[in-house]
């Protein structure tokens, strides 16, 4: 099936929802239209609604209307019911359909197979693309005789099967057709769907209606099926008008600046302003934004009306390097780098300060001193955005053990184990081994030993933790968990070595790519569950619940059905489902036959952490740029063999050997690039 090909760039508009608001379709309101109370436009759907952020993106997208009321409002009506037809007209748009629908066309069906009129030409097409099986609609048709196939409600596992479908999955599906669901009513998923509703769920498109619970005849409402396509948009990316992908430079409570495609855009921040993370449901606040971290941004005549976190990573690093001089004219200076010059450049709002956190000017900057420089990584020509330079007199350190924080008070317990608090300045440098960007909140209490800076006042200006020895202790199996006391009790891989794990309200604990607190994982440590763990002495930083592994295969057992890889020097092995699914680049139907030993591969296990459902190797593999198109964002590539490419950037970054990101004006015929995939997919491309 073709469909995914097919599938380039959607511009703004391609999923309007006007078919599902009977003709009282409203334009979008402008910001003026949002009440204080709600996270949506809609007054039926108030804040705190599960779907609040999926019908708020949409409707900010334009994909989604509402419902006119007599009173000049707009309603959503969430549990309101889609139509196959409906459905089917939403899914040729999401697959980029759109331009070859014919809707000026006369198109007949069997009788018994009732299409209204405007909806015909989008069925017809979807039965063409493969989209729809004709054969199934026609059975279900004359199912339901009496009743037009169009205006039959979408149940939740047909509308999965429409979705996977139009998205190009159909062999995933295919291969996934006969394992059993993690469902307790997986028996009430049709034969002919199952697939479908365990391909859906492992691309993460599709949830329960409860943990444990599908309900696969059950309708569609518009609500579910706003979810549906806003989850899809992490998976098949689509551009929107107004839409911005990029990262925080500037957060001031009134405006967000983010340079986003070679350049910097600033946008004001109001009351109706939402604020999202990608990988969580609940609307955060401004506050929750991080400088320097990526984020996607909708607006509308310069306000931002929606903003998403997509990574906590900070796209910063700090190098040391000694200073030649400055040219404030043309405002960048040059370093000494390993006995090289480098040019580093700087813009008016670079901050500059002593190691005691004393503000300077650049005429204090005093040749061949030398300078903490922290720049940005995601610019083609990369700036300082701080400027840190030796403390010349007046500062000292002390050290004892991290009591509390408590407003602009640092408390430590020195060395008679007597609390003393110290006042903090405004800006404080934290300084933490093994973590980015480290704010006060990653201390932990009467646990971090600390070295404390202070300044001629007595106040701190830096903090660095001595004593932290990260250590990871991976592949770890869960035995029991002890919520009253917070400990965990786990064994390693070969469950010989047994360890007792302290938790703490700030261990971070990430579970399938959502972080949970603690209360929250409590009925995930239960017996047999895998994780990692990184700690600092008795102190748990973080834990993640295992389900891939990366690693390079030993052996493939297939009478045993099981396989042994190597993950960071560590055996591990773990039985194959019988339906396993085999990925690798350049074999359509893929066995566990086309594996050998010294494969590099990413194993994905079933929700039970227990069997691997999934295998894809991991191949790099060089091509020459032929052909460059700047407007539509896009490049040509040709493999040795002839194989040829187009790769859209809007979808995947393309960086130099140095990791910084290349914008398609940057490219040239001839360039070389290493594409690394996962199975069939591309991870990442660098320029070499």
């Amino acid at each position: 099936m073709s469909i995914q090909s097919t599938r380039t760039k959607i511009v703004a508009g391609a999923l309007a929802f006007s078919l599902l608001t009977g003709g009282a379709a409203t334009v979008l309101p402008v910001q003026s239209a949002y009440a204080a109370t709600l996270n949506t436009p809609f007054t039926d759907v108030a804040a705190g609604h599960w779907a609040e952020k999926h019908i708020a993106k949409l409707a900010l997208q334009g994909i989604v209307n509402g419902y006119n009321t007599v009173n000049g409002t707009s309603e959503f009506r969430p549990a309101n019911s889609v139509t196959q037809e409906e459905a089917v007209v939403m899914a040729i748009r999401f697959a980029g359909l759109q331009s070859e629908v014919k809707e000026s066309e006369t198109v007949e069906f069997p009788e018994s197979f009732q299409v209204s009129k405007y909806f015909k030409p989008f069925v017809k097409l979807a039965l063409s693309k493969g989209i729809l099986e004709e054969s199934e609609e026609y059975a279900i048709a004359a199912g339901n005789e009496g009743k037009g196939w169009g205006t039959l409600p979408a149940t939740r596992e047909w509308i999965t099967k429409l979705l996977v479908r139009a998205i190009g999955e159909e062999s995933t599906a295919k291969a996934m057709n006969t394992t059993q669901s993690a469902f307790k009513d997986d028996a009430q998923i049709a034969s002919t769907y199952r697939g479908y509703v365990n391909a859906a769920v492992s691309l993460g498109l599709v949830k329960g209606v409860t943990a444990d619970k599908f309900d696969p005849k059950a309708p569609v409402n518009r609500m579910s099926l706003a979810a549906l396509f806003s989850r899809a948009e992490a998976i098949f990316p689509v551009a929107y008008e107004g839409q911005h992908n990029g990262v925080i430079t500037k957060l001031k409570s009134d405006s967000v600046t983010i340079y986003s495609e070679g350049k910097e855009l600033t946008y004001t921040i109001g009351a109706n302003t939402l604020f999202y993370r990608s990988d969580s449901d609940k609307a955060i606040t401004a506050a929750d934004l991080k400088a320097f971290t990526n984020v996607t941004l909708i607006e509308k005549l310069g306000g931002a009306l929606y903003i998403e976190s997509t990574s906590d990573k900070v796209q910063l690093e700090t190098i040391t390097a000694k200073l030649d001089r400055v040219n404030e004219s043309g405002k960048f200076l040059y370093v000494w780098i390993n006995d090289e010059p480098v040019k580093i450049y700087y813009d008016s709002e670079v901050a500059i300060s002593d190691t005691a956190g004393k503000t300077l000017s650049l005429t204090d900057l005093k040749r061949d001193s030398e300078l903490q420089i922290t720049m940005d990584t995601f610019r083609e020509q990369r700036l300082a955005v701080k400027l840190v330079a030796p403390s010349e007199s007046g500062t000292k350190t002390i050290t004892g053990l991290f009591y509390n924080v408590n407003n602009n008070l640092i408390t430590y317990l020195d060395k008679d184990n007597k609390p003393v608090s110290k006042f903090m300045t405004s800006k404080v440098t934290i300084t933490i081994d093994g973590l980015a960007a480290p704010s006060l909140d990653d201390l932990f209490e009467q646990a971090d030993q600390l070295e404390l800076t202070l300044n001629e006042k007595d106040q701190v200006t830096a903090i660095k933790v001595v004593n932290r020895k990260v250590e990871t202790l991976s592949n770890m199996e869960i035995d029991s968990y002890s919520e009253e006391k917070k400990v965990l009790f786990v064994f390693d891989a070969s469950g010989k070595k047994a360890s007792v794990i302290y938790l703490t309200d700030k261990t971070k604990i990430d579970y399938y790519g959502e972080e949970l607190t603690l209360k929250e994982a409590n009925d995930f440590f239960s017996e047999g569950r895998k994780i990692n763990i990184v700690k600092s002495g008795e102190t748990v930083i973080s834990i993640e619940f295992i389900f891939s592994y990366e690693g390079t295969i030993k052996k493939v057992d297939i009478a045993k059905s099981e396989m042994t890889m190597l993950e960071n020097g560590i055996e591990v092995t773990l039985p194959l489902a019988s339906d396993v699914v085999v990925d690798i680049l350049g074999k359509s139907n893929s066995e566990l036959t086309d594996l050998k030993a010294g494969d590099k591969v990413t194993a994905t296990l079933d929700p039970t952490q227990t069997i691997i459902s999934k295998i894809q190797v991991q191949q790099s593999h060089p091509y020459t740029i032929t052909a460059v198109n700047t407007n539509l964002g896009k490049v040509t590539v040709k493999h040795a063999n002839g194989t040829t490419l187009e790769i859209y950037l809007s979808s995947i970054d393309i960086v130099d050997s140095e990791g910084t990101k290349l914008t398609v004006d940057k490219l040239a015929v001839g360039t070389v690039l290493n594409i690394n995939y996962i199975g069939k997919s591309i991870e990442s491309i660098v320029a070499i």
